[in-house]
């Protein structure tokens, strides 16, 4: 295939991953009006979508809600989610 025929599935992954930063940065949105007093449901909601959706934003989201949580215990299982999360994205990219 010369360089003026562009594989058409080029184009489907391009406008596919243009979704789905979109639907990225929506689900923020959305995640963000989740209530406050519930950090933990928060948490769990944003680690579910960072499983989709590569987005510091998610992650960042998670790392607050964490941060949030009064107990220790809890709140160190959460962050170790959110490394583990982390670690295994950065690598499947690499």
């Amino acid at each position: 295939m010369d360089s003026n025929n562009k594989d058409p599935k080029d184009n489907i992954i391009k406008d596919l991953s243009a979704v789905k930063q979109r639907t990225a940065s929506e689900l923020s949105k959305i995640i963000l009006q989740i209530d406050d007093n519930n950090p933990q449901y928060k948490f769990e909601t944003a680690m579910s979508a960072l499983k989709y959706c590569v987005s510091a934003e998610i992650a960042n989201i998670a790392l607050e809600c964490a941060l949030k949580v009064e107990d220790t215990q809890a709140r160190s299982e959460m962050l170790m989610q959110i490394l583990s999360e982390i670690s295994y994205l950065e690598d499947s990219i690499k």
